[in-house]
Formats: C-alpha cells, structure tokens, sequence
C-alpha cells in the first residue's frame, strides 16, 4: 500500500504547469468531465491561506502573517516573476520547462533567492489575498462557476503530479558536486565541443535572374550570363531555398520556358558587387548599425537577427568552411573583412564566439545528474505505479488474463477499486499489442503502464488522501483553491482596465512611427486543395505513374465541378486532408504567398484568378495535384492600416497589460495593508 506520511512541501513543485501562463492570458476555464474529481469538504473550502506561525516571517498583512512556505505554496498556483531569474546552472535536471525550472530551484534553494526578489513575491501574495477576498465577497455566480470548473478539470493532472513528484523526484539521490566533477573527469570526452559562432550575416549575391527561353540548355544560358558554360552546375532554381536546378544523383527535370532561374555573372559584374559591398561598409564609420545595414541591402532575408550557434545544423559544407575562417579571423562584436563564396560577396558580424575545447562543468552538471539518476528514476516510477496497484481497495485479477485473455468478455472486470472498475476492454488493445504476454509479472506491468489505468488509480488514492482534512493533499488544494480565486479576480480587473485604458489612437501613432514594420512584398493568399498519389502509386514509373496523376486531375476536375461557393471548396479541401497518407499535407492549408518568390508555374496558376476563385487543377509534383483558392491579394509595399491593426492591438495590448498589472498588484497589496519585514528563518 502507498504510504501516508506527509512529504515536505518542496514536493508540490509539479503544480505550476498547470495554471502558468494560462490564467493571466485571459482563457476562459472549461471543466473536463473525464478527469473531474467528487467535491470534496477541502476543496470546498474557503483556506486560510498564510501562516500563523512565526518562523520564517516575510511580511505582514491585514490577512495573517507571510511566510516562505506560503510564498512556495502560491508558486505553485502561478509563479512569481520576481523568482525566476535564479541561477539555471542550480536547477534540478528533471525539471521539463522553464517556468518549472525556476519553481523547482525555488523550493529546493530559497537561499538563491535575494531580499528583494522575496519582496516582490510577497507583495504579489498579499494581492492575490485581497484579490481572493474580493472575489468572494463580490464574483457573480458565472465567474464563480468558471473558477470552480477550472479548479476541478486540474485536480487529477495535480494528484498524478504530487506522486510522480513526492514518490520519485523527492526520493532521488543527491548528487553531489564531488561526484558530479568525478563523473566529469572520468567521461571528459562526451562533453567536447567544436569551435563555435554566431553571427549577423550580409550577402549580396553574384547571381541573377534569368527567364527561361524555348531551346535554352543550363550551358547555353550559362555561357550567355557568365561567359563560362561550365557554371552551368552552379545554376539553381529562383524558389525558397535556392536548390540547385541540376543536382546530382536526382533526376534533371527538362527547363520549362518561363521558368525562373539564378545564374552565376560573370567577374566583371562581380567585382561590382563586391565594390557595393565595401560602399556599404563605409556607413558603418557613419555610425550606422550592422543590423541597419542588414535590413537595407542583404540579399537574404532575417540577416539581421543572430543565428543559433554554428557551425551545428549548417547543410552547406563549401559555404561553411570560408564563413569558419572569416568567424575564427573576427573578434567578438566586429565586422569580418568582406570575402567571396559561390553565392556571392559577403561579411558577418560575430555576436558570440567559443573557441574549441569542452563544455564547462557547471554547463555538464545538469546532464550528469540527469545521467546518475536515470536508473534510480526508472526504479522509483516503478515502485510508485506498482503502489497504486497494491493500494487499499484496489483488486487486480492479473491471473484471469493469464488464464483466459483472449476468451475474456469486454466488460469482464480487470481491475476493481470499487465503485470504479477497469474492464477487459479497455486494455484488450494494448495486451494484443505487446504480444499478449502471459506472465503475472508482465502483465502487471503492462497494466501500471496503461494511461487510462493510471488515472483512475490515482483518483482512487487521492480519494483516501482528501478524506483527511489536514492531509498535506488536501491543504495543497485549499492553497491551490484560494490562489485560483485570486488570480481569476486580478485577471477580470486586467481585462477590465486595459480595454479601458486602451484606444484606438495608440494603434494609429504606432503605425505611423513604424511603417518599416509593416513592409510586404505582392503576395496572394491562398486556400490549397490537394490530391495525392497513394503510396503504392508513387512507386510507379513511367507511363503508369503518369496515368496515375491523370486519375487525380481528373478526380480533382469532378470536386472542383461540385463546389459552387468559396465555403464549399474549403469544405471539401478540408474532407480531403483527412484522407491523404503521408507527411506535409496541403490541403485545407490557407497560406500567404510571395508572387515574386514563386516558382513559374505556380505564379502563372494564380495571377489571373480573381478573389474568390479558383484555378483549375493542375499538377504539382510527382505526386500531387492542386487547386488553389485566391482569398485575397496583396499589394507590394507598407501594408494598410486595417489589414495590420490586429496584429499592432495585440502587440500594444499586452504591453498595456503588463503595466496595468503591475498597478493592480501595488492597488490590492495596499488592501492587504502589505509590510515587508525579511525572513527570520530561511
């Protein structure tokens, strides 16, 4: 049977992700009636929700005293912002996001946290008390439902959470840092790291571009741009990405007249781009910025933004090897010498830089520790799952699915806990799926391991663990209960005084200050209806693939025949979608397409269709076949103003709520009569 004994309130660091972000982004709660748990008297419960004792005081307020354990407790409801810039390298390595990451160092290292940031977070507490006093004294009753719906559709996300945590992660070996260093000494090797970059990029590019003409060859046209037809292999196609239009080992698709193409130029244009290039550059003595630069002139588009480290993930080894040189020859923050690669002039700016060597230790420690504790973790999960198997009340008939498995009826009872029970049913899949194992032993563990299982003996145990009123359960959920209260209150008041503080005048004055924000090539925004070859069908060659693809234009023809209104070509985009096998799925897609950018039978599908319309089918690739539906065009150049307010209110709006947030912290502190006094016992 699962123990009973209370484990420290460090354990209830799993909670946060379920309220984070969620509540003070302005999302409506909505029950779930597959894990909502029985009311219960605790859940019902108005808490006290500070401390009364005197150990540990933070602050005072007309609501009882603060502590550090209360501070814990509501950062589980929703962490505080003050608290989560502690130092990442202390954090636990199980710990799978962010937010959590910072709870989790809280709880188990409050010393990180300094005077100042245990103030703020104490000022926030004693708002969310006065918060979740008003919400009592004056929520109407839809608000109050939506509170207490919220509150029930996490309980059993919160009770598989307080096991997992309590059961295993509290249970863990503390590794310390003598072992974490021996481990490093010892396994050195894994923790090597290459030479590393990154950078700001500006590339202008020593092609151009080229239409295709009837009888041309990549050769005729590389002799015609470059004067050297054997630049004919470094010709490439004008689409996203620029792939080479002839590429070895693919099979050379014949040049289609219209067709788009960037050629290589030839030196004397060439070195004219590289003299722009040093023309650019002299702005910088200007006092013009790289990233101004970037914007302006680069061929390439986010050149500006710093990439990811480099050289990892890099697909274009010539490219990488002369950006390597420029990157080890520059300093941190300057600007390379210009220097040539086969697409074009280019220089980089680097913005961070390691030189060869290993990953350093405080960097290693989190995956160490995850390393150490990775057999132990296994071993605690198991034991955990095989309590709630052995719990009180709790009867597995393991051995009837030993003796009679494939005879057993669907409805033939499992697994009793009473006045839930756990059918043959509901795990004649998975049993049939791992082999129909008869083993007692396997089949226990193949049981603990079904979701569904899990879920309902977790309630079980919750159930026995909130019939205790002081229970450590059941006071997590009064914590949890009131902080909830609280947060819906500060969030009404949010949305309240930011649409009220917001208007109409502050969208246009941004968009008149940035209208280099807001500059798009022509494009035109499609719906895509698609048809695809099954999978056996693109294995066909020759004639018999190519009746195939006749089949789905022509099936394609009959849907677009069919469709009478833009609503039902949507619609049965849509209804195709689901039918389609594979990955990357077009249909029912709706996206944004730069005309310039587009290959040219694609562009020449679309430039003739009116809004609401739709082209005939056509064929894509060599295994689909397209319709696209022409929602709308869009001029080159700054858009309007009403084709980007939404984008700008949203913007304008959440800076607007984070300042209107803050005012309701100090407002509802004050309420609380909050008094920072510093903590005795930390």
């Amino acid at each position: 049977m699962i123990s009973s004994s209370r484990p420290t309130l460090i354990q209830w660091s799993f909670l946060l992700t379920a309220l984070a972000g969620i509540l003070l982004a302005g999302c409506s709660p909505r029950p779930d009636d597959t894990t909502q748990a029985p009311a219960t008297p605790a859940a019902e419960a108005t808490p006290q929700t500070v401390s009364q004792s005197d150990s540990g005081i933070i602050a005072r307020t007309a609501h009882g005293d603060i502590t550090l354990d209360d501070l814990r407790y509501q950062h589980l409801v929703r962490p505080f912002q003050s608290l989560m810039n502690l130092d990442p390298r202390q954090l636990p390595a199980s710990t799978p996001i962010e937010v959590q990451r910072a709870a989790n160092l809280f709880f188990s290292r409050p010393e990180l946290a300094t005077p100042e940031q245990l103030d703020k977070a104490a000022r926030e507490l004693a708002a969310r008390l006065a918060a979740a006093t008003a919400f009592e004294n004056e929520a109407d009753t839809t608000t109050t439902l939506q509170a207490q719906q919220f509150i029930d559709s996490q309980q059993q996300d919160l009770y598989g959470r307080f096991l997992s945590v309590s059961k295993v992660d509290m249970n863990l070996d503390h590794i310390d840092d003598a072992t974490v260093a021996a481990y490093y000494d010892q396994h050195k090797m894994e923790f090597r790291q290459p030479f590393g970059f990154r950078m700001r990029h500006l590339i202008l590019t020593t092609y151009e571009t080229y239409e295709v003409l009837e009888g041309d060859t990549l050769e005729s046209i590389a002799e015609r741009i470059s004067g050297d037809e054997s630049k004919a292999e470094q010709i490439r196609a004008d689409l996203a990405g620029r792939p080479l239009r002839r590429e070895s080992s693919k099979l050379f698709k014949p040049l289609v007249p219209g067709e788009r193409l960037l050629v290589p130029v030839d030196e004397e244009r060439a070195d004219e781009i590289r003299r722009r290039l040093e023309t650019i550059l002299a702005e910088l003595e200007q006092g013009r910025s790289f990233e101004e630069l970037v914007r302006e002139h680069s061929d390439n588009e986010g050149g500006d933004e710093p990439t990811d480290w480099m050289p990892t993930g890099t697909l274009d080894p010539p490219m990488l090897a002369e950006i390597l040189d420029a990157a080890r020859a520059t300093e941190i923050g300057a600007v390379s010498q210009p220097f040539r690669t086969r697409h074009g002039w280019q220089v980089i700016q680097i913005v961070d830089k390691r030189e060869e060597g290993y990953l350093p230790l405080e960097e290693a420690t989190p995956i160490i520790i995850a390393t150490l504790q990775g057999a132990q973790r296994e071993k605690l999960e198991g034991e955990m799952l095989e309590g709630l198997l052995d719990q009180e009340g709790v009867t597995v008939h393991a051995e009837l699915i030993a003796e009679q498995g494939t005879q057993l009826d669907s409805q033939t009872v499992i697994v009793d806990m009473g006045d839930t029970n756990f059918v043959w049913g509901q795990f004649r899949h998975e049993w049939d799926r791992r082999g129909q194992p008869s083993e007692i032993n396997q089949i226990r563990r193949l049981l603990r391991e079904t979701i569904a299982l899990r879920q309902l003996l977790t309630r079980h145990w919750a159930k026995t663990q909130l019939a205790d009123p002081d229970s450590e359960l059941s006071r997590l959920l009064n914590y949890y209960t009131s902080g909830v209260k609280g947060l819906f209150w500060l969030n009404r008041q949010l949305q309240q005084r930011s649409q009220q503080e917001f208007d109409q005048a502050r969208v246009e004055a941004f968009y008149k200050a940035n209208p280099e924000m807001y500059e798009a090539p022509r494009s035109v925004t499609v719906t895509i209806m698609e048809r695809r070859l099954s999978p056996a069908e693109q294995e066909l060659t020759g004639i018999a693939h190519e009746d195939a693809l006749k089949r789905q234009l022509s099936s394609m023809a009959s849907d677009l025949e069919r469709a009478k209104s833009p609503k039902d070509f949507r619609t049965q985009a849509s209804a195709m979608r689901v039918l389609i096998e594979g990955e990357q799925v077009l249909s029912g897609q709706t996206v944004e397409l730069p005309i310039e950018a587009l290959a040219f039978h694609l562009r020449e599908q679309v430039e003739g269709v009116e809004v609401g319309q739709w082209t005939e089918p056509f064929i894509y690739d060599d295994r689909s076949v397209l319709s696209f539906l022409v929602e709308s065009r869009h001029e080159g150049g700054v858009r309007p103003l009403e084709a980007v307010a939404d984008q700008i209110r949203q913007q304008l709006m959440n800076e607007t709520r984070e300042e209107v947030y803050q005012t309701l912290i100090d407002e509802y502190a004050e309420r609380a009569q909050y008094q920072y006094v510093g903590s005795a016992a930390r």
